[in-house]
């Protein structure tokens, strides 16, 4: 017998604490409770069996919840619990998962199915990683695995496996419950899963006997094997697939197959999105809810549209109804109430849906004597939610999902804004545009009544987000094409958005990451080889990027990551290479040259927890004569904050403003340093790539990078998000030791400098966690130094001049004096002017005088009237024209003080 209270005492403790609800106990119950949907006080739930919460209005609200829906975290990761008991052993604590996951997460009742089954472990399909399981044996041939952590789910990329122990596997057979026989006159539900059919066991039939119920464990595969065992029992076969497109179609096939078998059937199918052991968890699955799946089975099946207008009429008793058949709208009217009602009087309704027999035709063809069915739309267009943009400034968007009657057709998703619903006509067009040819051609009544059903119930509210990365307001990560939360991977539902927590969202970006499960972490070795310490700080900085947020609101900012480098040395490899391990092939970045000032805003504001790479931007920074001119780096220093991107104006005629903040990471990417101030600079972490330990070995390291696909390193993403809170721990951990690690070896470093390369320093740190310990924490150590002698060459560049702007005066300060022995005079060669507080210089004539002299390094013209203006040993005064002591003619100059502040300071 199952006595264990690790889940039930949770729960309880979990609904007495829940201030959604704010629940009054009344002896073993809670009662009283907000509910969420009608928020009146009336949600109750007992504290004996503390498995559903149901609202008391069941007339007007409905609104029902299993504590597993409402508690997640309490019966995800299940195994955690016991192994945390210091009482057991591990052999025992698993065998004590085992149970709990089957009797208190499945809700399985120890009494019906007993002990079914084993606790084992699945192995990961290429990793050395074990996931506690259970094991069911489904007959000589095969048994099937079905993970219990929902942790491990992820991990693994499927939740269950079926093992062949020889070749038939359970082609053709299923499962069977152990202690069932087959008898006379039975009726037998066959379900697609398992747990389908133990959810089926704990139900009483008519005659007060638990149902009988097997699974044919696909919908794909039907039990031929078992049926012709006992095919002379009379048995009625009741085929229970889910109410998919799939199981619909399967349904069909099973159904010919036990005709073909002479074979008594009946169907049923549930409600719209559920599947039977989760109506099952609910404590719904009844009599009544059992009746009603039989009407499904008849009325989804149905062959013709009247046949269909029929089994709506006789279950929802209304004259006038528009209904979908075989993906097309119609419409049945009946004019003849009387005739109906008098009709529906002598309709015994167990005979049509509870035992399906030979009167449905005979009815039918009555009710076609007084009804009128008509086709309105070549499609079905199907109303699923309202998409709610988190812009202020863009419609809400209604969407449908729009089915056509040809079955290579895929089902289209369009959305369309309000007044499209005002008018057929408006709607017919809509149609036309968003889809391949679909067409409704009904009545202004008829688009009433189809507004009226969509609309006049509870809507389903769908959050859009205009970018994708991480929200965080629902503390997620959302990609158009899949998210994840809490460490745990999320697909798209069948609507094409991501359920969280029930709260709905989806992103309208237009990047599609490819997506990859299976983490493949051998190329780690080639890209240390390739890309030294660098490359190495350039990984850390990018899996911290996808941390951004969760860091500023921990500690409030970023930092930039300043990539430079000669031709050749690697920057646009690695740099196109870490997005593959995002899902992005074949990019780099974006160049501000190449962009308008909304474009390039636009790119900043389209990422989340992701790098904006900005290309080659040194070549517009201060040039005042540039196209572009709206970039610069003095602007953007607030993004290291999370700053404001831009604000723009309501255009709803308010005086409200629309701000939108950065969300991600800023990596530059160029060949000459950033200039700036020093609160631009400050938040900068540089490292500069060169050639010097390029070799015969890293060029090969480097093409074997290079060779490997999008396909081959997405997988690193997963990784990523899936250990989300174990290493965002590591990184807070060692972000706290290395702020006081650095400052104790040289306090006089700026704490901004300490704080923000100790950031990227602590996200080094989980580098071995990620690449399962292919990362050594010598080598984590040695990159630690690395970045803390960046602080110190950081700190050496503030207040000094830009290094091309600190080249030319070592220039000037070379060429300008030369010393003629023969005369014993000093001759000036750079400075124009004949002032002693002034320094005059021609570009044209100082880049001529360089080369005469063939000097190396020699700083382009372009470079040098972008950078000149910020000199800060000699200040910058102003452009004009001097009379030369040099040419004695008025020459154009950029114009100086002559006194050395840099010197001055060192003396």
């Amino acid at each position: 017998m199952w006595d264990n209270n690790y889940i039930t005492e949770e729960i309880r403790s979990s609904l007495l604490n829940d201030g959604q609800f704010q629940f009054k106990r009344s002896s073993n119950s809670l009662r009283y409770g907000k509910c969420p949907k009608c928020e009146r006080k009336a949600v109750f739930i007992s504290l004996d069996e503390p498995w559903v919460a149901v609202c008391n209005h069941r007339n007007n609200c409905q609104w029902t919840a299993t504590t597993r829906e409402l508690y997640p975290d309490i019966f995800s990761n299940i195994t955690d619990r016991f192994l945390q008991d210091k009482r057991l052993t591990e052999e025992e604590s698993l065998n004590q998962a085992a149970k709990a996951y089957m009797y208190d997460v499945r809700g399985f009742d120890p009494k019906v199915i007993g002990e079914t089954f084993f606790q084992e472990k699945i192995k990961h399909k290429t990793k050395n990683e074990y996931y506690p399981a259970i094991k069911i044996i489904i007959n000589s041939t095969c048994y099937w695995k079905r993970i219990i952590n929902s942790r491990d789910v992820a991990r693994n990329g499927a939740k269950s496996k079926i093992y062949k122990i020889s070749e038939k596997g359970f082609k053709g057979s299923g499962w069977i419950p152990p202690q069932m026989t087959f008898e006379k006159n039975d009726t037998i539900i066959i379900t697609e899963g398992i747990f389908k059919s133990m959810s089926f066991l704990h139900v009483k039939d008519s005659n007060d006997k638990p149902m009988k119920s097997i699974a044919t464990l696909s919908c794909g595969n039907f039990c031929t094997d078992i049926v012709k065992e006992h095919k002379d029992k009379n048995i009625t076969w009741v085929v229970a697939m889910d109410s998919d497109i799939a199981g619909i179609d399967a349904t069909r096939k099973h159904i010919q197959k036990l005709k073909d078998l002479k074979q008594h059937y009946k169907v049923m199918f549930p409600a719209k999105n559920e599947d039977w052991d989760d109506v099952f968890r609910k404590k719904a699955l009844n009599e009544e809810y059992i009746s009603d799946s039989y009407w499904r089975g008849l009325y989804h099946l149905a062959d013709s549209a009247a046949k269909k207008a029929f089994f709506s009429w006789i279950k929802k008793n209304q004259f006038y109804s528009i209904f979908n058949y075989n993906g097309m709208l119609y419409r049945y009217s009946i004019e003849e109430k009387e005739a109906a009602s008098d009709f529906a009087k002598d309709v015994i309704l167990e005979d049509i849906w509870l035992n399906q027999g030979d009167k449905v035709n005979i009815h039918v063809a009555e009710f076609n004597t007084f009804v009128k069915t008509e086709k309105i739309a070549n499609c079905y267009p199907n109303f699923l939610y309202v998409e709610r943009p988190i812009n202020a400034d863009c419609d809400q968007l209604y969407y449908f999902s729009v089915d056509f009657p040809h079955k290579q057709r895929k089902t289209e998703h369009i959305g369309v804004t309000g007044d499209t619903l005002n008018s057929p006509k408006t709607f017919g067009d809509a149609l036309l545009k968003n889809t391949a040819g679909g067409r409704f051609d009904g009545t202004a009544g008829d688009m009433r009544y189809l507004v009226s059903k969509w609309l006049d119930h509870h809507i389903l509210s769908v959050r859009s987000l205009n970018f994708c990365g991480y929200d965080t307001e629902s503390k997620s990560y959302i990609f158009p094409n899949f998210g994840y939360h809490n460490g745990q991977r999320k697909e798209l539902n069948k609507m094409k958005f991501i359920d969280v927590n029930k709260c709905n969202i989806k992103s309208t970006s237009d990047l599609h990451l490819t997506s990859d499960t299976n983490f493949k972490n051998n190329w780690i070795d080639d890209w240390k080889l390739a890309n030294n310490l660098n490359g190495m700080v350039l990984l850390s900085w990018w899996i911290g990027t996808l941390f951004a947020e969760q860091i500023r609101l921990d500690s409030k900012d970023w930092p930039f990551l300043e990539y430079t480098g000669e031709q050749g040395a690697g920057k646009s490899c690695q740099i196109g290479f870490l997005w593959k391990c995002l899902g992005r092939d074949n990019y780099e970045g974006f160049d501000p040259n190449k962009d308008t000032k909304v474009a390039w805003l636009n790119k900043l504001d389209q990422l989340s927890n992701m790098p904006a790479v900005i290309l080659e931007s040194d070549r517009v920074l201060g040039d005042k004569n540039a196209h572009n001119k709206g970039f610069g780096f003095e602007q953007l220093k607030s993004l290291a904050d999370g700053g404001e991107l831009r604000a723009r104006g309501q255009k709803n005629g308010s005086n409200g403003v629309n701000t939108t903040k950065f969300k991600g990471g800023l990596l530059i990417s160029q060949n000459s340093e950033v200039d700036g101030d020093d609160a631009v600079l400050s938040r900068i972490i540089h490292c500069h790539c060169t050639k010097q330990h390029h070799n015969n070995e890293t060029l090969l390291a480097t093409q074997r990078l290079m060779k490997l696909s999008v396909e081959d390193c997405c997988g690193f993403l997963h990784q990523v998000l899936s250990k989300e809170n174990e290493l965002f721990n590591i990184y807070t951990k060692k972000f706290t030791e290395l702020q006081d690690k650095f400052y104790n070896r040289n306090p006089s470093l700026q704490m901004r400098l300490i704080t923000l390369h100790a950031k990227i320093a602590a996200w080094a740190w989980t580098l071995p966690t990620i690449f399962e310990n292919k990362v050594t924490f010598a080598e984590v150590e040695k990159i630690e130094d690395y970045i803390y002698s960046r602080a110190v060459s950081r700190q050496q560049r503030l207040g000094a001049d830009h290094p091309t702007v600190q080249i030319f005066w070592e220039k000037y300060d070379f060429l300008n004096e030369q010393y003629d022995r023969v005369n014993k005079t000093t001759k000036i060669y750079l400075n124009h002017s004949n002032k002693k507080d002034e320094i005059a210089i021609n570009i044209q004539h100082f880049i001529k005088v360089c080369n005469e002299e063939h000097t190396e390094r020699l700083p382009t013209e372009a470079e040098l009237k972008k950078l000149l203006p910020q000199s800060r040993r000699y200040r910058f005064i102003s452009k004009k024209t001097v009379r030369s002591q040099i040419l004695c003619k008025p020459v154009y100059c950029w114009v100086f003080s002559s006194h050395d502040n840099e010197n001055r300071k060192l003396s």
